[in-house]
């Protein structure tokens, strides 16, 4: 019981979206849109704070840490096997995510199980166990999860460049080992005492559910916590990105078959707060795929073929990239880079 439901004090439609947009007393936020694509399935998203965002900037590696063992985590009164069986035979989503700018919990439900998953997703974000177990589990598995990634060259690429194409931010992408086995829950739980204490919350219900069900569903879990802050603006420092600035070629090494490597080029871009330039953009990778396949695959025949692709932050001011990789022979790197 999260106590009485709280009331709402706020309630309008976004007319040409056809959402539902209700702030509860305590200022939660929810949007709800019913739609007729999925009968019996409604999807939910839940957003505390800020995320990364929120989290110190001299630990790195909090963030993965957090998102892997949150489900194992389970809450502060009960374990994950209590969970299960509390749960069982109900359409459930366990655990939680750290994004860029959000703690998120997100899934699919049905709408007689709603309440309950919006029960679930506050204690997840708002009493998290930190349990011994997921202790034991991230220490265990951490090492072997890390050893794995770096037995093939693509997976080292997802790991490891975005931290040397962000200048070095740890926030994109995976530190070390060696970096990864400096973090623990008690930083976790210092790090995130202030957002669970204050932070805003807002919710995404959209499908095969009433309107009134899904805002007392939300009633009756965030809707009854104590009263917290509308907004929040992260400061200048934690919104700062850059692209790299050295210009000399990345060298990553993986541990895998010496066959195999990774050839990739990168462009700066932008954030995607333009929606014209995003599509722009969107369109040009797709071109780019379409002629480097035929050159790389077709006419070189020096790889099963490539992959392009872009990001463009939704977060971080005028950052993003385009990159374009591909797999290859080690020593047909240099013609494919060309």
């Amino acid at each position: 019981s999260f106590g009485a439901p709280g009331a709402v004090a706020e309630d309008k439609r976004i007319a040409d979206l056809d959402v539902r947009a209700v702030r509860f007393a305590n200022n939660v936020r929810l949007n709800v849109k019913k739609t007729d694509f999925e009968a019996g399935k409604v999807r939910f998203v839940v957003r505390l704070g800020e995320g990364q965002l929120d989290l110190p900037a001299d630990q790195p590696g909090l963030a993965p840490m957090m998102s892997m063992t949150s489900s194992l985590g389970a809450v502060e009164k009960h374990s994950l096997e209590e969970l299960k069986d509390l749960t069982a035979g109900r359409v459930v989503t366990l655990g939680t995510g750290v994004a860029e700018d959000a703690f998120v919990s997100a899934g699919a439900t049905t709408p007689g199980d709603l309440e309950l998953q919006m029960k679930l997703s506050a204690a997840y974000l708002l009493d998290p166990g930190f349990r011994p177990e997921a202790a034991s589990q991230w220490q265990n598995a951490m090492p072997v999860l890390l050893k794995q990634a770096r037995a093939q060259p693509q997976t080292v690429a997802q790991l490891r460049l975005p931290i040397e194409l962000a200048n070095g931010d740890a926030r994109f992408g995976v530190p070390e080992a060696e970096v990864l086995a400096k973090r623990s829950f008690g930083q976790a739980r210092a790090a995130l005492e202030p957002v669970i204490a204050s932070a805003p919350i807002e919710i995404t219900i959209v499908g095969d559910i009433d309107e009134q069900a899904a805002i007392a569903a939300v009633a009756s879990s965030f809707g009854a916590l104590p009263a917290r802050k509308l907004s929040e603006q992260p400061s200048a420092a934690s919104l700062k990105a850059e692209f790299r600035t050295e210009r000399t070629p990345i060298v990553l090494t993986h541990e895998g078959a010496a066959d195999q490597a990774l050839v990739a080029a990168v462009w700066p871009t932008d954030d995607n707060s333009d929606y014209e330039t995003e599509v722009g953009i969107d369109m040009l990778k797709n071109v780019l795929d379409l002629m480097l396949t035929e050159s790389v695959r077709e006419t070189l025949g020096d790889s099963y073929g490539v992959s392009v692709s872009s990001m463009m932050s939704s977060t971080f001011p005028g950052f993003g990239y385009l990159a374009a990789s591909s797999i290859v022979a080690p020593d047909k790197t240099d013609e494919v880079q060309k």
